[in-house]
């Protein structure tokens, strides 16, 4: 067999489940993972159903030793065949037909013996497809956070995204304490904070899959999508919130304009700084699609325009802007109107009039960007004329 006919089948079950039966129905109650947790948990040392259930993944992600296993069904009298993952003295066997993960166990016998017996007791035949070392190897070390996750539901991402919050909390003023669906929602993401400390991260029921396989791409170090950059640069404009100073603690005070130029600024942000996030979720990573993000992304689309044109207009350098800004957003969740405004006085030679009619019409709907442009465009003059008499006295 040549090499890719031997990875491809057993890359294939890097998409086994526990809750897919043989019979390709779907088990959402988990009833085989916790009958076999049961079963296997004192052996291995595990103390959780998700403990359990990440181990498997791992021995099939990363195995030392692969077989392949054809055994008769008693009850469908057809024969079905099974792939046997073994590493560090613990094996997984996962139906192929419909990549079923049937059990975890641990070695109670060397490989052979261990296969022997199987063999006998199934009435199978079991053939070595791949075998990488003849002796155990050293536990993997992991090379950032979200090695240690399997993105098979909603609750691994949350899962994550705590550890994530815990491990980076100088960076944050709340920590993640859960992630919540919400169905019939208008906003793809969201977030809040009843205490000061603890926040609640939402998804649209729309976008949940979209999460789940990105961050499984990610961590399975498959190339992202387009689509898959988007929905984490989503993710990582609720974190931004998280940076900012209480947010949470003004926000019912602050009129829908003023929330609307947080959300503009955050996102703006978000998309010229998504890259970090990856890479504190795996170093070194450099997303492919972040130019045409920071041009669109999900979020905010109208106002990110406005912004974005404003500061080309103006000349404004894009990456000044997001040091700078970063600095005006997370200092405080209160006042953002004036501190912008102030801060596009600094930029221009405009009056404190002129850059507040700027600011506020970035998030004026009743504003076509037509409109809005060539209101732009006349300010430039104003402010072009302005430091030629500036530089002229």
């Amino acid at each position: 067999m040549r090499p890719e006919e031997i990875t491809a089948p057993i890359r294939a079950h890097l998409g086994s489940d526990w809750r897919r039966n043989p019979d390709g129905t779907f088990d959402a109650k988990a009833s085989r993972l916790k009958a076999e947790f049961e079963k296997h948990a004192k052996d291995l040392n595990v103390q959780s159903l998700k403990e359990y259930e990440r181990l498997s993944y791992e021995v099939i992600r990363n195995p030392e030793h692969v077989f392949i296993q054809r055994v008769l069904n008693p009850q469908t009298k057809k024969y079905e065949t099974n792939y046997i993952f073994v590493k560090n003295g613990v094996y997984v066997i996962s139906n192929d037909e419909a990549l079923a993960i049937q059990t975890c166990g641990r070695l109670k016998l060397d490989i052979e013996s261990w296969l022997s017996e199987l063999s006998e007791n199934s009435q199978s035949a079991i053939v070595k497809l791949l075998g990488r070392r003849t002796t155990p190897a050293q536990p993997r070390k992991l090379e950032a956070l979200i090695d240690e996750y399997d993105f098979r539901s909603i609750q691994d991402v949350e899962e994550m995204l705590k550890d994530f919050a815990e491990k980076h909390k100088d960076l944050f003023f709340y920590t993640v304490k859960n992630l919540r669906v919400m169905e019939k929602v208008d906003y793809i993401m969201g977030c809040i904070s009843y205490d000061g400390k603890n926040a609640t991260l939402f998804v649209n029921k729309e976008y949940e899959g979209t999460l789940i396989s990105a961050l499984q791409s990610f961590k399975n170090k498959i190339h992202l999508t387009k689509e898959d950059e988007k929905i984490l640069a989503a993710l990582w404009h609720e974190f931004i919130h998280l940076r900012t100073k209480n947010l949470f603690l003004y926000r019912s005070q602050l009129s829908k304009s003023e929330i609307y130029l947080i959300e503009t600024i955050t996102e703006f942000l978000a998309r010229h700084t998504y890259d970090k996030f990856l890479k504190m979720l795996r170093p070194g990573t450099k997303p492919k699609h972040q130019k045409e993000l920071v041009k669109d992304a999900l979020g905010y689309k109208t106002f990110v325009r406005r912004f974005r044109y404003v500061l080309q207009r103006f000349k404004i350098n894009e990456k000044e802007a997001v040091k700078e800004l970063e600095s005006i957003l997370f200092e405080d969740g209160k006042n953002l109107r004036r501190r912008l405004r102030d801060w596009l006085m600094t930029k221009t030679d405009l009056t404190e009039i002129h850059c507040d009619v700027i600011i506020n019409d970035i998030v004026n709907l009743e504003m076509s960007d037509e409109k809005f442009q060539k209101e732009v465009d006349e300010y430039y003059e104003i402010s072009k004329r302005r430091k030629k008499r500036r530089l002229s006295s």
